[in-house]
Parts: structure tokens; C-alpha cells; sequence
């Protein structure tokens, strides 16, 4: 029982760290890029992909690294917590809350509504389903 309370305590921290990082962080930002929509599947993922060859390993790291892992503990939340024998609100879910994340960040000017987002959070998901499926059989 203590377990729990702790891991739902440091669940909690974690998701008041996430809506800082993407929704309060950017507020300060007043560039028009941040009133822009991508629907274009891997364009933003190509763009950062140049970068890494040239070298410039700063903005692949942030971008694409970043919106895999900092959605990994989201995964392993959903999967541990709510949804394990209901596979149809796990689905919504996992594609839902990135979807609703870039439609925010787009509604308040605090980021850029790209899908090439919601494609690396829900794989950040995803992977978050694996770890807890690797912690909870021991491999």
C-alpha cells in the first residue's frame, strides 16, 4: 500500500512537470512559428534528422529524443494504473492525449500543432508499455 501512495505521488509530480514543459515554458515565446499546423507525417522529423548530420545534435536531442521520452512515464501510467483490460480506452488514450496536447499548444500560442509530435509521443507511449511489461515480468 505505501508503494502505491509513492508511486502515485511521484506520478503526480511528473505530470505537473509535463504540463510545465509543454505549456508554460513556451509562453514567453512570440515567434508566429508557434501559430503554425503541420499535418505532414515526418517532414518536421526529416528537418531535425538534416540537422543531426551536420552535426547540430542540440535541437535532435530536444525535439525528437525529448518527445519520446518524456512521454515514456505516460505509458507506463496508463498501462500500470487505469486501462490494462480495457485495450479500447488504452487506444483513445495513448493516441488521444498527444492529440489534445499539440491542439492546446496550439489554441494558447505555446507551441507548434505538428503530428510529427503526436507520431514520437505516442512511440514515447508505447515504449512506456514495454518497460512496465519488462519491470513487471522481470526481463
Amino acid at each position: 500500500m505505501r508503494l502505491k501512495k509513492v508511486t502515485n505521488i511521484l506520478f503526480i509530480l511528473y505530470f505537473i512537470f509535463l504540463g510545465y514543459l509543454l505549456f508554460i515554458r513556451g509562453i514567453n515565446y512570440q515567434d508566429t512559428e508557434f501559430l503554425t499546423v503541420n499535418f505532414i507525417p515526418l517532414s518536421t522529423m526529416k528537418r531535425y534528422f538534416g540537422l543531426l548530420v551536420i552535426g547540430q545534435y542540440r535541437d535532435f536531442i530536444i525535439n525528437i529524443i525529448g518527445n519520446i521520452v518524456v512521454f515514456i512515464p505516460v505509458g507506463f501510467f496508463l498501462i500500470s494504473r487505469m486501462f490494462k483490460k480495457r485495450m479500447v480506452i488504452l487506444i483513445v488514450m495513448t493516441l488521444g492525449i498527444p492529440i489534445i496536447i499539440e491542439m492546446i499548444q496550439y489554441l494558447f500560442s505555446v507551441g507548434i500543432m505538428d503530428i510529427d509530435d503526436v507520431i514520437l509521443n505516442v512511440l514515447g507511449i508505447l515504449i512506456g508499455y514495454l518497460v512496465f511489461y519488462g519491470v513487471k515480468h522481470g526481463k
